[in-house]
């Protein structure tokens, strides 16, 4: 069962997969998978100098007992078809994914994400112990044409 579970003003929606954990009692339900679409300005080449408002997938994420079970691409198309509805009007979605994450990139791309162009100055966030700290890392950026 996937439901928008968090109502947001504006063009931001998140959406959560449950599983029923009681076949005897259907209210009991588990999280088993996430995530949230937002607006965000982002320019679809390094060379472009304004970039625009488009939606950015984020924090997708199935449990990993649930992986490799259409959980994640049901949150997809959750995604897909609700920025459809926004105004303004979207015909694509994009979402970042790190170097390295391998499975997460074979994923976008095998549901039509086409690598737009990387980026290797991207900050990530670290926090080992109570030491905060942020390193340099590489993320691609992919892009998806949304069928009207």
């Amino acid at each position: 069962m996937i439901d928008l579970s968090v109502p947001f003003n504006g063009n931001r929606s998140v959406f959560v997969a449950r599983a029923c954990i009681d076949s005897d009692n259907d209210r009991l339900t588990e999280i088993i998978g996430c995530c949230e679409v937002i607006e965000e300005r982002i320019a679809i080449s390094q060379e472009q100098k304004s970039p625009r408002v488009r939606p950015i997938i984020e924090n997708l994420a199935v449990k990993e007992e649930y992986r490799r079970q259409g959980i994640g691409k049901v949150l997809l198309e959750a995604c897909e078809q609700n920025v459809q509805t926004w105004i303004p009007f979207h015909d694509d979605i994009f979402v970042q994914v790190e170097d390295g994450n391998f499975k997460a990139k074979e994923f976008f791309m095998d549901n039509n994400f086409k690598v737009v162009y990387s980026d290797d100055n991207c900050k990530k966030d670290d926090l080992e112990g109570l030491a905060f700290s942020q390193t340099t890392i590489t993320k691609f950026m992919l892009r998806k044409v949304l069928d009207s």
